[in-house]
């Protein structure tokens, strides 16, 4: 094998990582912001009035005069929603925007829904998935300086288990349960998740429950991007971190010969299976295969 060295170049994968995690983070944020305006006049959510789920599994039934917001139902009716999503229950935060602070309601856990009209009301059917917490409840966490032990997608299954147990037992509606349930876990977030909106700071009484749709349709993926990005950042932190494909983006050595290499017959191959492979096992920075046959 014949190699021809190159000047190598030190890329602070760290430093870009944590860059374009910013640029995520501000978007991500949007997607869990909702606002008075949102609400009454872009109709991007609706408060679920009267809503108090039975279980966490859905289907639930929501009657038309559970659905507070007309711009949201008009928006739905005409198909500008590509996405919705249930969330709750709900907290207040404060955004700081055109120099003065504004209030925001934020929820808690969501799940991707489908809405469907029927006789009986609006159908809110989970689609595939789970219940997650929302990404700046991780945030949150790491500015208290607190570690959960778990990933928050497992601490969301659990709580929701915890929750319907409380349901069942002692009849403790869902939101409750759920909000007990999570300080009993991680009691250094009981100021951030218990404030409750006062008198003025929306126009309207905001709900436990409700259905949001995404700001942006950038928005959408934004929930699954920030996960990838904040467990590389974990991975390129550590001593000795190996980056992986990212190495593909630095001076490699050029090789121009390549050793020969046998493919052992597991399986039966045809022509062009076998190439495929031998090319995957010689020393290719990079190796693309489409299929079919695949």
């Amino acid at each position: 094998m014949e190699v021809i060295e190159q000047r190598g170049r030190e890329i602070p994968w760290k430093r870009i990582v944590q860059f374009h995690k910013d640029v995520v983070a501000r978007a991500e944020e949007s997607f869990f912001s909702l606002t008075g305006r949102d609400h009454d006049v872009s109709g991007r959510w609706t408060n679920l009035a009267d809503f108090t789920p039975e279980d966490m599994a859905g289907p639930w039934t929501i009657s038309e005069e559970q659905v507070v917001s007309s711009p949201f139902v008009l928006a739905t009716e005409q198909g500008e929603h590509e996405s919705v999503f249930v969330g709750g229950p709900c907290y207040l935060s404060w955004k700081k925007a055109g120099g003065k602070w504004v209030p925001i309601w934020r929820p808690l856990l969501y799940r991707e829904v489908a809405l469907k009209q029927s006789d009986a009301g609006l159908i809110v059917t989970p689609v595939q998935g789970r219940w997650s917490f929302s990404p700046l409840l991780f945030s949150l966490l790491e500015r208290r300086d607190v570690d959960v032990g778990e990933s928050l997608d497992d601490l969301a299954t659990s709580l929701v288990e915890q929750a319907a147990k409380l349901r069942e037992e002692v009849g403790q509606p869902f939101a409750e349960a759920i909000i007990q349930s999570l300080l009993a876990r991680v009691p250094e977030i009981d100021g951030d998740l218990t404030k409750r909106p006062k008198e003025g700071d929306f126009p309207f009484k905001p709900t436990q429950w409700v259905l949001f749709a995404p700001a942006t349709n950038f928005s959408a993926w934004i929930r699954h991007l920030m996960k990838d990005y904040e467990r590389l950042e974990q991975l390129i932190a550590k001593p000795d971190a190996d980056v992986g494909g990212l190495r593909l983006l630095e001076d490699q050595p050029v090789v121009t010969n390549h050793d020969d290499v046998d493919v052992l017959p597991v399986v039966p191959l045809n022509d062009s299976q076998e190439q495929a492979v031998k090319t995957i096992l010689e020393e290719h920075p990079l190796t693309v295969i489409s299929g079919p046959p695949g």
